[in-house]
């Protein structure tokens, strides 16, 4: 427990040389390529009305009846409105906020005994993931850290193809700041590839992980590899994008993981056939 904060102490103090040393490249102002126009607002308003209008309640019944919680709607959807509500060809989905909060509240319940819990996340994003596990931790009032990698900086302002991007570049705390009380109690941002990141955090215990990265068949085999070898029996880890026809190198990998028969798993499906895998440590 001690090494585990001790651990958690020096990230926080480290991990500012680290995302400047291991960072892959100088991304500018508009990684997403997103045409910045006043407009877009509007846009960005209809696509989180036609999100909500359209979210799959029998995933969301599915997840409560098998976790035994649900998310606060308000909060999931106001928290969408700026993380998860962006500009694409596919329509916007954040049903896996439901199952993360879901899984994070059930692994809380049946875990009282563990007094510090070590999260991990690949692929932060806007922050829409981690920020529901944080509702969770906090929701419990259990102490932990969310230590989350992802390519795109946090300190540098950029436009994030958001609702928001029309009044100018935003660091990612910046776009957080309503939520700035649960980034700060549990949030570790980092920068770089998880390859690469991942042999910089020398943690002993990782009690939940969401994988969400990049979904390429070695970048997911080399992730598994490295949480197995740090989780216990009863420990999770939930996959985003578990879908065969559009990820096949993901799906081949996190197979190959699960042949060894180490660990129970099923898999969720939204009603658009997109799929999100829980798995748990034997």
């Amino acid at each position: 427990m001690d090494i585990v904060k001790k651990g958690i102490s020096w990230l926080l103090k480290k991990n500012r040389l680290r995302i400047h040393r291991y960072m892959h490249k100088e991304y500018d102002n508009n990684p997403f390529r997103i045409e910045i126009d006043s407009s877009n607002y509007s846009i960005y308003q209809d696509l989180a009305k036609r999100a909500r209008l359209e979210i799959d309640f029998k995933f969301i019944e599915t997840i409560e009846r098998d976790f035994g919680y649900v998310i606060d709607h308000a909060f999931i959807h106001d928290l969408a409105l700026t993380t998860q509500i962006t500009i694409k060809s596919s329509k916007p989905l954040y049903l896996h906020g439901y199952l993360l909060y879901g899984v994070i509240c059930n692994y809380l319940e049946d875990s009282i005994d563990v007094d510090f819990l070590n999260i991990l996340e690949t692929g932060t994003g806007r922050g829409f993931s981690c920020l529901v596990i944080a509702k969770a931790l906090d929701g419990a009032k259990r102490s932990g850290k969310i230590i989350t990698l992802d390519i795109l900086p946090t300190n540098k302002p950029i436009y994030w193809n958001c609702i928001f991007d029309h009044k100018g570049r935003k660091t990612r705390f910046q776009l957080l700041k309503k939520w700035q009380k649960l980034v700060d109690e549990y949030i570790i941002f980092l920068q770089g590839y998880s390859d690469v990141m991942l042999r910089q955090i020398d943690l002993s215990r990782i009690h939940v992980v969401f994988l969400d990265g990049a979904h390429d068949y070695d970048t997911v085999k080399t992730e598994l590899s490295y949480v197995k070898t740090r989780q216990s029996k009863g420990d999770v880890i939930v996959c985003d994008d578990y879908t065969e026809g559009q990820y096949p190198g993901l799906v081949d990998a996190v197979k190959q993981f699960l042949s060894a028969g180490e660990y129970s798993f099923k898999i969720y499906y939204a009603s658009t056939g997109r799929g999100y895998l829980y798995c748990k440590k034997k």
